[in-house]
């Protein structure tokens, strides 16, 4: 009897206990009202000893989270509201708990306990309030619970400050005692065979871990007609299977909490026939392999398989799939398979396979034996009984244009030399040998008279192809004269005629039984006479060609060189105009032709470029033995400078800006000519004055002298000799145009004046001058009035001051010194004898038009 377990399809049905421990509950009554936002519960003096070991919050007020705290009072009942009490201990305390779970605890309470039991939903505290002073039973033991609670949120904090209200309603939390563990659902599936016989003796289990705690017993049941025969009430039995084997096997697992089962359906072992054989149906009898293969029962343990005689299973017997050799050719032939187990064999499934062999092919190939190159024909092979399809092969790029697969094959033969033709025939089994003949295929070269030509005069060539196999003649084919060839056999030779005109001649080529032949056309022309003309020289871009019109044919003007290019009005007139578009030497030539006879006369023709009016420049005056002379270059050709009047001057007579030095003062005169070629030459004349460099002289001065304070007019004094024009730079960005300007400065520093002076003559001078402007005192701040020369005494540089005065005091206050003139100075004395080394004082008041301004200091004076 088969061992495998089969669980796939089985209908399995679980009955379990609740999940949860098997509890009583203490009884807190129905719901009467309900409230948020603190926490309530009870309180209750035990009536005896006993465990608390869950806990839970009916649902009935909010599903929230559970909130739940039981503490054991140490100072009797806690005290009406609003007195409170915190004597007491906490045996138990949870939060934000699973909604809809009991929660587990292991609380001993102990007969006389005065215990209190709060708690809420969620975290805003829901409360499910009952009737008050609510009388309950414990262990048989009446009880009442008495309304307590705090002022606060059991969800954030724990009991504080307890009170009791014994005639209101009590907060309902219930309490449960004699917890005990249920078994758990089965981990597993029931172990066994699903499939069993009548008669057979099978093993079944399960597997007992995590099913439960405490005692546990099993009870089994069997289908009907099968009986139990080993270990009822374990985890593991043996069952006698009988009668129609079919129901379910199941086992209860207790304990005193609870019960849980376990079943699983139970089957016959029968079989039907295999639903149908899949494989080839066309084999070939030549001991080759194939594979048949059936669906796969779940009932069958094995396979059973038939061939007919002359074939054999060589592999897969007892198996869904197997491989059969087929050794001859069988008629009617077919396999056979049914499926068995332990209990039962089907019937027979059958599917009919026909046998074939490999085709064989007698006779030769039929068709001709040579062929041209290029050319095609028809063989054929005598038909083969039990060939499905012919294949020929050509080699030598020959091809199969039509007749592939049959017994007849037209055949394209590209290429020359000796080509074989190949037949084999063919069958699902397999292909015969190949049959083969050879065919010689001659060259095929094709004729080539070469292109139609013409020749001058009588004399001319034919240009054929020479054949590399086989050979070639030349023929005359038409003309009006007679034709002579230097060797009518090569493919290239004279062929020279009595007359002039055309003649059509014919090159054949021939290589075994393949012939070409291709013909020319060669014409045979009279030679022209005509002449181009006499050489040019030309002053501009146009002109007109003389050529004599030839006597025979066309004839045709074209340039054969030249800087630039030739616009012909009509090429084909003898005396056409032409112009170019870039002056220099062209060269054209005057083609006449008749037919091949081509002749060609040359003409010559220079152009030069008309000239533009020569300018010389614009007359000027100079102040200087040297100046440029500024004439426009020629456009074409050369220039040349005339010394026409003046002095004797040195220059470059070709430049157009030629560096002129002459020798005195006076007017030069200069004549600028331009020429080039033919064409007229042009001239224009130019003067130049040189006036006197030594006629003009820069000088000035100012006032007041320097220095001088900002904001003071300073007048500028021109005393220039010979000048139209002043022009005054005053040394920080400032100008004048006047010839006596008056100026002021407004900062201070050391500035260089100039003057540049101008004439009508365009002559030029410049005069310079220092100015230094104050912009405040210098006050020296050390004298040493030694008698050496040297810092002896006192002087302050001012400038031109409208007001001054200066007063000198000792460390005492005592003037030793003052004046109101700012040339004065202070030599270190007072009443001729120098002071005593060491620091005096100074105050100077300084008036400008820029206003007045006090100066206060002190200077050292050493010996």
């Amino acid at each position: 009897m088969r061992k495998i377990l089969l669980f796939l399809g089985l209908s399995i049905l679980i009955l379990s206990a609740n999940k949860t421990q098997a509890q009583t509950a203490i009884a807190v009554g129905p719901q009467t009202t309900t409230f948020t936002s603190m926490v309530r519960g009870y309180f209750f003096t035990a009536p005896t000893n006993f465990t608390i070991c869950q806990l839970y919050i009916p649902s009935d007020a909010s599903t929230g989270v559970q909130n739940i705290e039981v503490v054991r009072f140490t100072n009797g009942a806690p005290p009406a509201y609003a007195g409170t009490t915190n004597a007491f201990t906490s045996l138990f305390y949870i939060n934000n708990y699973a909604p809809n779970t009991p929660i587990p605890c292991n609380i001993q309470v102990s007969a006389g306990d005065v215990i209190g039991v709060y708690g809420a939903r969620g975290t805003n505290m829901v409360n499910s309030y009952g009737s008050p002073n609510y009388v309950t039973t414990i262990m048989g033991n009446n009880a009442t619970l008495q309304r307590s609670g705090m002022q606060f949120n059991l969800n954030t904090q724990q009991m504080h400050d307890i009170w009791s209200e014994v005639n209101y309603n009590i907060g309902r939390i219930i309490m449960y005692i004699n917890c005990c563990t249920p078994p758990s659902a089965f981990p597993a599936p029931i172990q066994g065979d699903s499939l069993a016989c009548a008669g057979d003796i099978e093993s079944y289990s399960v597997d007992t871990n995590g099913v439960g705690f405490g005692p546990t017993t099993y009870n089994w049941t069997v289908p009907s007609g099968s009986q139990i025969v080993y270990g009822q009430g374990t985890d593991s039995i043996q069952v006698l299977h009988g009668g129609g084997v079919t129901g379910q096997i199941c086992v209860t697992a207790a304990n005193s909490c609870d019960s849980v089962v376990h079943c699983f359906n139970m089957y016959k072992d029968s079989l039907s026939a295999p639903d149908s054989i899949t494989g080839i149906d066309t084999v070939c009898a030549t001991a080759s392999t194939y594979s048949y293969t059936i669906p796969i029962d779940t009932n069958a343990t094995s396979y059973i398989w038939e061939v007919p005689t002359g074939a054999q299973v060589i592999y897969g017997q007892g198996t869904d799939s197997v491989v059969v050799q087929f050794d001859a050719v069988i008629p009617n032939a077919t396999v056979c398979a049914a499926s068995a187990n332990s209990c039962d064999t089907s019937s027979f499934t059958c599917f009919s396979v026909y046998t074939d062999s490999i085709p064989i092919v007698n006779g030769a190939i039929t068709g001709a034996p040579t062929i041209c190159e290029g050319d095609s024909g028809t063989y054929t092979i005598a038909s083969v009984s039990n060939a499905d399809s012919y294949t020929w092969a050509i080699s030598n790029g020959g091809f199969v244009t039509s007749g592939q697969g049959t017994t007849a094959a037209t055949i394209q033969f590209p290429s020359s030399g000796p080509t074989q033709i190949c037949v084999e025939a063919s069958n699902a089994c397999g292909t015969s040998l190949n049959t083969c003949e050879t065919v010689i295929v001659n060259e095929f070269i094709a004729a080539n008279a070469g292109v139609d030509t013409a020749f001058c005069l009588t004399d001319g060539v034919v240009t054929g192809n020479a054949p590399s196999s086989g050979a070639g003649v030349w023929s005359y084919v038409s003309g009006p004269g007679a034709v002579t060839f230097g060797n009518n056999g090569q493919a290239v030779t004279s062929a020279d005629v009595s007359i002039l005109g055309t003649y059509t001649y014919e090159w054949e080529i021939t290589n075994g039984s393949c012939v070409d032949r291709d013909t020319v056309e060669v014409t045979y022309d009279q030679e022209p006479i005509t002449l181009g003309g006499a050489d040019q020289e030309v002053c501009g871009s146009a002109t007109n060609l003389n050529a004599v019109t030839p006597n025979l044919g066309t004839a045709m003007w074209y340039q054969i060189s030249g800087p630039g290019t030739t616009d012909f009005t009509n090429s084909t007139v003898n005396n056409t105009a032409v112009e170019i578009d870039t002056f220099g030497v062209y060269n054209y030539g005057w083609e006449a032709t008749n037919g091949a006879c081509v002749i060609v006369d040359t003409v010559e023709v220079i152009y030069y470029e008309e000239l533009d009016p020569a300018f010389a420049g614009n007359d000027t005056v100079i102040c200087d033995f040297y100046f440029v002379l500024n004439a426009d270059s020629a456009n074409a050709g050369t220039g040349i400078w005339e010394l026409l009047s003046g002095d004797t001057a040195s220059f470059n007579e070709y430049d157009p800006n030629t560096p002129v030095y002459p020798t005195s003062v006076g007017t030069y005169t200069f004549r600028w000519t331009v020429s080039n070629g033919v064409c007229p030459p042009s001239s224009d004349i130019v003067s130049v004055r040189v006036a006197d460099p030594d006629s003009i002289n820069a000088a000035f001065s100012f006032t007041p002298e320097s220095p001088v304070n900002v904001f003071d007019p300073v007048t500028y004094m021109d005393q220039s000799s010979g000048a139209d024009y002043w022009h005054w730079a005053f040394g920080n960005g400032d100008s004048a145009f006047t010839q006596m300007p008056v100026y002021e400065y407004t900062f201070g520093g050391e500035f260089v004046i100039v003057l540049t002076v101008t004439n009508d003559d365009g002559c030029m001078d410049t005069a310079t001058l220092d100015i230094e402007v104050y912009d405040k005192l210098i006050v020296p701040n050390v004298i040493t009035p030694n008698g050496d020369g040297q810092n002896d005494i006192l002087f302050i540089q001012t400038g031109n001051l409208e007001s001054y005065s200066i007063n000198i005091f000792n460390r005492f206050g005592r003037r030793i010194f003052e004046s109101n003139d700012p040339k004065d100075y202070w030599d270190g004395k007072v009443n001729g004898k120098v002071v005593s080394s060491g620091t005096y004082f100074y105050v100077i008041e300084a008036g400008t038009r820029a206003g007045s301004q006090v100066y206060k200091g002190n200077i050292t004076v050493l010996e």
